[in-house]
């Protein structure tokens, strides 16, 4: 199940994490447990504009605009396929 997380079809990749999401049995416990998603992710854009520590993100509803909050006390918004700051 792990390996289809990785599928090309979407529908695919949606049914097996559902299935994962909650496992019931020790092996697919262990699997889901040493999972790492992060190898699936891509950097698209590096961001400096904070002073510290970005700890949170949120995408808008549309995906084209995403919010960054800061432990410096401020929340900034950018322009997803850019990185402009809105």
């Amino acid at each position: 199940m792990i390996e289809r997380l990785k599928d090309e079809s979407q529908q695919v990749r949606r049914i097996a994490f559902h299935l994962l999401k909650e496992p019931r049995e020790a092996n697919a416990i262990e699997a889901v447990r040493n999972f790492n998603p992060y190898r699936y992710f891509e950097c698209l854009y590096t961001i400096y504009a904070h002073r510290s520590w970005v700890f949170s993100l949120a995408f808008s509803p549309t995906g084209r605009q995403i919010a960054s909050g800061s432990k410096d006390k401020t929340i900034k918004l950018w322009e997803r396929d850019t990185g402009r700051k809105l």
